[in-house]
């Protein structure tokens, strides 16, 4: 029998190949979420956080393997299991629904930013005819997404009254003018989703962007977004995404202020309102740890004036 250092060994080999390109490996990042959010739904319902029927097709068998090897890997290293793709994706689902839930039966308007291969048009269940839906991501994503979507039958249903994409670099000012002109209502109350984008973002664009949506939103509107309080300086695998994180955000109340948002809630991803009671862990989170550990944090506001 092989000695454990050399098991380790060829296992880091086989679940680290040569890094990509920035560009090429953020973009894959979209693949390996939908891979988790294809792992999630195989589970029995009872067990599973969502049902994404889509999420198989869309992450394709390279991301699906990556995806079942680190889950092995995991287990054959005694690591407990924690889903951090999967519950962010039910808690940006629950806060989509609550808010789209508030804004019934009136218009509104739910707007992806960095949309990936997400695929809540066609499952978030307060999705509705008033409601309009946006995605922006680049075009590469979108080339992708709409290809295998096309071939599936039946063809997946749009839940909201409509389904736009658009095509945007959201590290450009330029992505407004775009999604004004594909039909964005700015009097309309709207749900932002900024789900897995922010810390790919310099810190000073992360603010301007901010700044960006609350421009272009109606009052009453809300944004939910992910970040990271810290980066660290280095990480042993040399394909985690981490590796291309850009910015942290220590104190989101500061950020949102001065991008004119109010602050409603931070959560950290293990802490009481986002576990969902499947973060195995014997730790302790108090309510502003965040505040002094590098954690992974989701931030939720709202447009007052």
């Amino acid at each position: 029998m092989s000695p454990p250092s050399l098991l380790l060994a060829a296992l880091h080999r086989l679940l680290t190949p040569s890094q990509p390109p920035e560009l090429d490996m953020v973009t894959f990042s979209s693949q390996l979420c939908a891979a988790s959010r294809a792992l999630e739904t195989s589970l029995p319902p009872p067990l599973r956080l969502f049902t994404d029927p889509y999420a198989e097709l869309l992450a394709g068998p390279e991301a699906l393997s990556r995806a079942r090897a680190r889950m092995v890997s995991m287990l054959h290293l005694a690591i407990p299991a924690r889903p951090r793709i999967a519950i962010r994706t039910r808690y940006f689902d629950d806060f989509a629904n609550s808010a789209l839930h508030r804004f019934a039966p009136g218009k509104a308007q739910l707007v992806s930013l960095a949309a990936g291969l997400e695929t809540r048009a066609f499952r978030l269940c307060e999705l509705s005819d008033q409601v309009a839906l946006f995605e922006v991501d680049r075009q590469e994503v979108f080339d992708r997404k709409e290809r295998l979507l096309a071939d599936v039958q039946p063809t997946p249903q749009v839940r909201a009254g409509s389904r736009t994409v658009v095509d945007a670099d959201l590290a450009e000012p330029d992505w407004t003018r775009k999604i004004d002109e594909a039909g964005f209502d700015r009097a309309l109350r709207t749900v932002w989703l900024l789900e897995g984008l922010l810390y790919y973002l310099d810190e000073e664009r992360v603010t301007q962007l901010l700044r960006e949506v609350w421009e272009i939103s109606a009052v009453g509107s809300c944004v939910c977004f992910s970040v990271v309080t810290g980066l660290a300086k280095h990480y042993k695998k040399s394909d985690t995404l981490a590796n291309y994180f850009k910015s942290a955000m220590p104190d989101p109340h500061a950020v949102l202020s001065e991008a004119g948002w109010s602050l409603d809630a931070v959560d950290q991803l293990g802490g009481p309102n986002a576990n969902y009671g499947r973060w195995q862990t014997s730790e302790t989170i108090g309510l502003d740890d965040w505040r002094s550990t590098r954690s992974t944090i989701y931030v939720s506001a709202t447009k007052r004036r």
